[in-house]
């Protein structure tokens, strides 16, 4: 749900030649009025209704954005046994929802809300990276799609509610690092790098309803010699990046290549994601100690606004890693706490980095392997499914509800 509008944000009328010009916007209402309300037939303040019209729709959206984010102790989500769990997503199929993880050669599913897992599809010799899901236009269509290398090559995997797991070659792909469903398209977006000089690649999956032979366009960029690891899907942009130096491509759908684009910030990049209320995108960097974070309505050169960055009273210096998802109005990073590789820890924003807020407790605490990514988080409806695994093992934790009063 989206925030509600607020009346008479300005405390004052603007300067002019009438008798309320420059005078206040809202007035509270008087006690008589408190007790009675208004007469019938009488004059009613205008100034009053914007003060009750004000706090209610300021209200509202303290209700739909309350910090209600439960951790349950019991809410553990087991991992696949021995597992460590590079990404996970969760599909809607005939009211039930399933969750699907790539687990080394195979892909495993959760029926019970992560307290078994099954063997989905395994392909020998596989190494799973990333997963995604697209929900079609009606609760039972879209499809999961999971990136992987087969003898060094870059594969997909699809499913849909009805068709099984089928794998196909992404055409000139090395290895596919991150994959992002793209709603406005209904494709599902694929970057890495191409076998041909390690160049940056792109490519775009049809979903299909989960059927394989889907229509595969790509977008390479026409130079650079890395991969891309982050991608993002906005309304009219797509935004993809490299981890460390300069390397932020854009593209429209269908675009042959991708424009490299100027990034507002140094370091490496760790996360991009589209907030579709916004209508902006997010990008963060991380340099040692001086990490950022940045808005942009489309993802052009010179059109990134700096946020503000969590700072006194929730954690100083803290540095965004791992993964971030946007829920509504609600924007959230997975942070590094300062100085420290052994504490990770969820903190949103809702009004564009103006204040922020921490989630859960109790704190994410991976056994850190600067080798690997230690923590992904994904949408689930209302909530968020945040992962803390090392390499030897890990847990997934699930956040009842990020919006209070609306349940998964």
């Amino acid at each position: 749900m989206a925030l509600v509008p607020i009346v008479a944000i300005s405390p004052l009328y603007p300067a002019g030649p009438d008798a309320w010009s420059g005078q206040p916007t809202k007035v509270a209402p008087s006690a008589g009025i408190l007790a009675y309300g208004f007469v019938p037939g009488g004059p009613v303040s205008v100034e009053f209704l914007n003060y009750v019209l004000s706090a209610l729709g300021t209200r509202i959206n303290d209700v739909d954005s309350a910090n209600v984010l439960n951790w349950p102790d019991k809410w553990l989500y087991n991992l696949p046994a021995g597992a460590s769990v590079p990404d996970f997503c969760r599909a809607t199929w005939d009211q039930r929802q399933l969750y699907y993880a790539p687990v080394a050669t195979t892909l495993c599913v959760s029926y019970d809300n992560g307290q078994s897992w099954a063997t989905d599809d395994t392909l020998a010799g596989a190494s799973y990276r990333a997963i995604a899901a697209y929900e079609g236009p009606t609760e039972d269509t879209g499809a999961v799609l999971a990136t992987c290398t087969v003898a060094g090559a870059g594969r997909v995997s699809m499913r849909g509610q009805t068709v099984g797991w089928n794998d196909q070659a992404l055409a000139g792909c090395a290895t596919p690092y991150a994959v992002v469903a793209d709603p406005f398209t209904g494709k599902f977006l694929v970057v890495g790098d191409q076998t041909a000089g390690s160049a940056p690649g792109i490519w775009a999956v049809d979903a299909n309803d989960g059927a394989t032979g889907g229509t595969i366009a790509t977008a390479h960029p026409t130079s650079g010699a890395y991969p891309l690891r982050t991608v993002a899907a906005g309304d009219v942009y797509k935004l993809a990046a490299r981890s460390g130096g300069t390397g932020l491509w854009r593209w429209q759908d269908n675009d042959v290549n991708a424009v490299l684009v100027t990034g507002p910030g140094t370091g490496d990049v760790e996360t991009i994601h589209w907030d579709d209320v916004g209508k902006q995108f997010w990008i963060s960097y991380a340099q040692g100690g001086q990490p950022s974070i940045w808005t942009s309505p489309n993802g052009g050169s010179g059109t990134w606004t700096a946020r503000t960055l969590p700072g006194a009273g929730t954690m100083t210096g803290t540095i965004p890693i791992g993964g971030s998802v946007s829920i509504g109005e609600i924007n959230a990073w997975i942070f590094q706490a300062p100085n420290s590789i052994t504490q990770t820890f969820l903190l949103c924003t809702r009004d564009n980095g103006s204040s922020w807020f921490w989630v859960g407790d109790p704190l994410l605490k991976p056994t850190f392997d600067p080798t690997v990514a230690t923590s992904r988080i994904c949408k689930v409806g209302n909530g968020l499914l945040v992962s803390d695994w090392s390499v030897a093992a890990g847990n997934i934790y699930i956040s009842l509800s990020l919006r209070g009063g609306f349940p998964l």
